[in-house]
């Protein structure tokens, strides 16, 4: 009998191997399928190029390239990713930046906006030709510096390093620069994680040594004047309008999964939240970047995949660019530095980015507000 029970052991205990060794082939297959999948779409953006193609819709939003959103009639960007299975801090995503610099167009609205040079202009997204290839600056002489958002976005990854078609992309590496910038200007970062991935890149660009909180909290640098606040949804707690004179607000990902009410009442409350701010010295709105909800740990997570699905991430950006200009905002957007195959491949979940990526958008903020 016991004889008989060693050789089911050893019996189960090889069939447990075999199980073993399937189950880490197929995780092999599936990620190479996942960059199989990747190459073919940089293939096919590759063909649009090189034929000149102009348009590229999908479900009615632009998918590639070129322009940033326009007016809620037009076609809008489309993407999602919001998790709702979040770490203690965030259901958001690695986060990455963009360089640029300040724009002079002016968003036209049925209400008053606030005139500056870096709002988003209105021009349909479809016109502009779709191109992720360029090799490099178009100049790179200091007067051809990008001054609008659209031309920012409008551009290819070229060895690590962002370039748009256009212009010349302003990067902010000098400690004192960014000092100079930020003095006396009482900047308040208030949203989720992908806003303060950001702040944090500027601020550790001053300071190398400054520790920012990777859990919910606020936070408040004083002498480089920049402050960071926890408020992920607009549901929930608000920042003051006493805490800058320049507030910065990302409220998105977290109301597409944990806190979901329905569009309705996010774009309500989204209305009131920033109506706190109607009177602040300048007041801008981070639109939704693009969401990946094909990485590996975001297809591992049923609600993950669910709650980023690309149908809720073009919803609730449109949303959110739309309410943001009614209310007088500033737009500062990444979608097109974003929806590419480097930054898909640059972080780990479905929403935050590598520091690749977020320096990027860390210097397309720097161009806006210095």
């Amino acid at each position: 009998m016991t004889k008989q029970i060693l050789q089911l052991t050893v019996q189960r205990q090889e069939i447990n191997t075999k199980k073993e060794g399937r189950s880490r082939r197929n995780n092999v297959s599936l990620l190479v399928l996942f960059m199989l999948a990747v190459y073919v779409v940089d293939q096919v953006r590759q063909k649009i190029t090189d034929t000149n193609y102009v348009g590229y819709s999908t479900n009615k939003y632009i998918v590639f390239g070129g322009s940033v959103d326009s007016d809620s009639d037009s076609d809008s960007d489309s993407s999602s990713s919001n998790s709702s299975n979040s770490n203690e801090e965030d259901n958001d995503g690695n986060t990455e930046t963009t360089t640029s610099n300040a724009a002079t167009t002016t968003t036209t609205t049925t209400t008053t906006t606030r005139s500056h040079p870096l709002l988003i202009s209105n021009h349909n997204p479809k016109a502009a030709v779709i191109s992720h290839r360029s090799t490099g600056n178009s100049s790179d002489d200091d007067d051809n510096f990008c001054t609008n958002m659209d031309d920012m976005n409008d551009g290819a990854w070229n060895n690590h390093t962002w370039v748009p078609k256009r212009c010349h992309l302003r990067t902010f590496d000098d400690p004192t620069q960014i000092k100079q910038c930020l003095k006396d200007k009482n900047v308040a970062f208030c949203g989720d994680s992908l806003l303060r991935n950001i702040a944090m890149n500027i601020g550790q660009r001053i300071d190398a040594s400054l520790a920012f909180k990777e859990t919910w909290g606020d936070q408040s640098f004083p002498l480089i004047g920049l402050n960071t606040y926890w408020t992920p949804s607009v549901f929930h707690q608000q920042c003051s309008s006493s805490y800058g004179s320049t507030m910065i607000i990302s409220e998105t990902v977290w109301d597409m999964g944990v806190y979901f009410e329905g569009v309705g009442a996010y774009e309500s409350s989204l209305r009131q939240v920033l109506h706190l701010f109607k009177d602040n010295k300048r007041l801008i709105w981070f639109g939704l970047h693009k969401l990946h909800r094909e990485r590996p740990a975001c297809r591992k997570d049923p609600k993950c995949y669910e709650n980023n699905a690309p149908e809720m991430e073009a919803t609730f950006r449109e949303i959110g660019l739309r309410v943001a200009r009614e209310s007088g905002a500033e737009i500062f957007d990444t979608r097109g530095i974003t929806n590419t195959t480097f930054s898909a491949l640059d972080g780990d979940d479905a929403v935050h980015y590598g520091g690749t990526t977020t320096k990027v958008e860390a210097d397309v903020l720097l161009n806006m507000i210095c």
